[in-house]
């Protein structure tokens, strides 16, 4: 929780910025822009985050899943 509220925060923060600045300059003659253009969808934040809350979450679970199909007396055996 605390990497996804931090990253958050961080992403948040420097599209933030570059609305305010335009401190990201685009060469002229590749793109129709000279600065990157950002716009901030709040639906698309709460996806992204939702996703990696689900990945991260099923990436701690199916490993307990695992774990609870071995049976001691067999793991003892293999030792």
């Amino acid at each position: 929780m605390t990497g996804i509220i931090i990253g958050t925060a961080l992403g948040l923060g420097l599209m933030w910025l570059q609305q305010a600045t335009s401190f990201i300059k685009l060469p002229e003659e590749a793109y129709f822009t000279d600065t990157a253009v950002v716009k901030i969808i709040w639906w698309q934040v709460g996806l992204v985050i939702a996703g990696t809350l689900f990945v991260s979450f099923m990436i701690l679970l199916i490993p307990s899943f695992i774990v609870r199909r071995i049976q001691p007396i067999r793991a003892i055996r293999f030792s």
